[in-house]
C-alpha cells in the first residue's frame, strides 16, 4: 500500500476526541459520521500504536478506520478473547483474518495463532503487519474454511 498523504490535523483532532472512552461510543461515532466516515474518505495511509504494536492502515478501510479513531475494531471481542487466554500455551484460529487486526492483537496472548484469509490483497496487508512487528507466532493460511472441501469462485467484496 503506497499512499501519498496521511491524516491531516483535522483527522488527528477527531482522533483525540474519539479515543476518549468516557464519551459514549455512539456520540463519538456521530461526531465522525458527517465529515470523516470511512465511506467518505479517500485512501489515506496512517501508522499508529496498537496494544504495543505498530499498526499501518488506510482510513478508507472500515477496520483500519476503527483502529485509527477508536483504538481497535470490535474492542469488546478483543478484550473477551484476551480474558479467556488464561494460559499462554493456547492456540486460536482467526477465520476470515482480513487485514489482521485480530491476529496481531491475539499474537500477544496466545502461543500460536492460525489466520485464514483467502483474499490475496487483504492477506498481504495482514502479512505486512506481522512482518512490521516481527510477529512469529502467527501462521497465515491462504484459503478459507467451510463446511465442505471444494474449490469455489471467490467474489471480491466491495
Amino acid at each position: 500500500m503506497t499512499l501519498k498523504h496521511g491524516p491531516n490535523w483535522f483527522h488527528h483532532g477527531l482522533q483525540a476526541i474519539t479515543r476518549q472512552n468516557w464519551i459514549r461510543r455512539g456520540l463519538r461515532y456521530r461526531l465522525l459520521r458527517p465529515t470523516a466516515h470511512w465511506t467518505k474518505l479517500r485512501p489515506c495511509a496512517f501508522e499508529c500504536s496498537f496494544f504495543g504494536h505498530r499498526y499501518r492502515g488506510d482510513l478508507s478501510n472500515h477496520i483500519d478506520w476503527h483502529v485509527f479513531f477508536f483504538g481497535a475494531y470490535e474492542l469488546d471481542e478483543l478484550q473477551f478473547l484476551k480474558k479467556i487466554a488464561n494460559y499462554r500455551n493456547q492456540v486460536i484460529l482467526d477465520i476470515g483474518a482480513n487485514v489482521g487486526q485480530h491476529s496481531l492483537f491475539l499474537s500477544e496472548h496466545y502461543k500460536q495463532v492460525h489466520a485464514f484469509e483467502p483474499f490475496h490483497p487483504v492477506r498481504c496487508l495482514l502479512e505486512e503487519k506481522l512482518a512490521l512487528n516481527n510477529v512469529e507466532n502467527v501462521s497465515v493460511h491462504p484459503f478459507g474454511l467451510g463446511e465442505v472441501q471444494e474449490n469455489g469462485i471467490f467474489f471480491v467484496p466491495p
